[in-house]
C-alpha cells in the first residue's frame, strides 16, 4: 500500500528539478545573448572610426561652454555620429556599388581662433591616413547649440566626400549642399557666392534625381572630369536646367507678390 506520506515528497523533488533545469536554460540563453551581442558590437565597432574631443579654448568661456555642453555629456561625440549616418546614407547607396571613404580617426576641435578660411569651419587631414581634423572657430560656441549640430554636419561631410586637386571648391559646395540637406540654413560667408550657388545646384541634381550625390562622389573618386555629369547629361544641360528652373521659380514669387488687377496703380 502507497504511504500517503511519500507524495508531497515526490512532487517536491520534481517542481524542484524542474526549477533547476529552467534555470539553467535560462542561463545558456544569456551567455549566447551576451556572446551574440559581443560580436555584433565588434563588427559595428570595426565598421566604425575613432572619435577625439579637442578644446583648445578651454581658458576660456566658450571653452568651458564646449565642455560643459557637448563634451561631458557626450552629446558632440553623438552630433558627430549622427552627421555620419546623415551623410552615409546620401554617399553610399550601396558598399559594393559605392565603396566608402576609408576613416580611422575623426577629431572634432574647438579652436583657439578662427579657421583660416572665411567660414567658422575647416577640415584638414590628420597626421596618418584615413585620419581628419574638424576645426570650429569660438564663433560657433557664440550662437546656439544648432550652430554646433551645423558646422559638424559640414565638417563630416567634407570628411567623407573624395576630393581631388583643384577641386576643392566643389567639395565645399557639396559639403555645404549634405548640410543643407540635413535641415541647416546657409553659412555666413563674405566673396563665396559660387559656392553657395554650385551647392544649390548640387541639391536640385539630388532632386531631380536620388542618389546624384553618391554618384557625383564616386565619380570624384574614380578621376571625374567636367564632360559627363552623375545624371548622365553633360554639365552645360544641367545648368541651363538650374537656371531655367530658378527663373520660373522667381517669376512665380514675383507674381504671388504683385497685387490684384483691380488694386494696380495706373500709371
Amino acid at each position: 500500500m502507497e504511504d500517503p506520506l511519500l507524495s508531497p515528497s515526490q512532487s517536491t523533488n520534481t517542481t524542484t528539478t524542474t526549477i533547476s533545469t529552467s534555470s539553467i536554460i535560462l542561463r545558456i540563453a544569456s551567455v549566447i545573448a551576451i556572446a551574440a551581442i559581443a560580436v555584433w558590437a565588434n563588427h559595428e565597432a570595426s565598421k566604425g572610426f575613432e572619435i577625439v574631443l579637442s578644446n583648445e579654448s578651454r581658458d576660456s568661456a566658450v571653452g568651458r561652454r564646449f565642455d560643459l555642453r557637448f563634451v561631458s555629456n557626450d552629446k558632440a561625440t553623438r552630433a558627430i555620429l549622427n552627421a555620419t549616418a546623415f551623410t552615409e546614407r546620401l554617399l553610399y547607396l550601396d558598399e559594393s556599388q559605392f565603396p566608402p571613404k576609408p576613416v580611422r580617426r575623426v577629431t572634432l576641435r574647438l579652436a583657439r581662433t578662427e579657421p583660416a578660411t572665411t567660414g567658422s569651419v575647416s577640415v584638414e587631414p590628420g597626421e596618418g591616413p584615413g585620419e581628419f581634423v574638424i576645426s570650429m572657430g569660438p564663433s560657433v560656441m557664440r550662437g546656439a547649440d544648432e550652430a554646433v549640430a551645423s558646422a559638424v554636419h559640414y565638417g563630416v561631410a567634407r570628411v567623407f566626400l573624395y576630393e581631388m586637386a583643384g577641386m576643392e571648391a566643389w567639395a565645399d559646395a557639396a559639403a555645404e549642399c549634405v548640410r543643407g540637406l540635413a535641415g541647416f540654413g546657409a553659412r555666413a560667408r563674405s566673396g563665396l557666392d559660387d559656392v553657395r550657388v554650385v551647392s544649390r545646384l548640387l541639391g536640385y541634381c539630388e532632386g531631380q534625381r536620388a542618389g546624384f550625390l553618391a554618384r557625383f562622389n564616386r565619380a570624384v573618386r574614380d578621376g571625374w572630369a567636367p564632360r559627363e555629369s552623375a545624371l548622365g547629361a553633360p554639365d552645360g544641360r544641367l545648368c541651363e536646367l538650374y537656371l531655367y528652373s530658378m527663373s520660373r521659380r522667381r517669376q512665380r514669387q514675383r507674381r504671388r507678390q504683385l497685387p490684384p488687377l483691380g488694386e494696380r496703380q495706373v500709371m
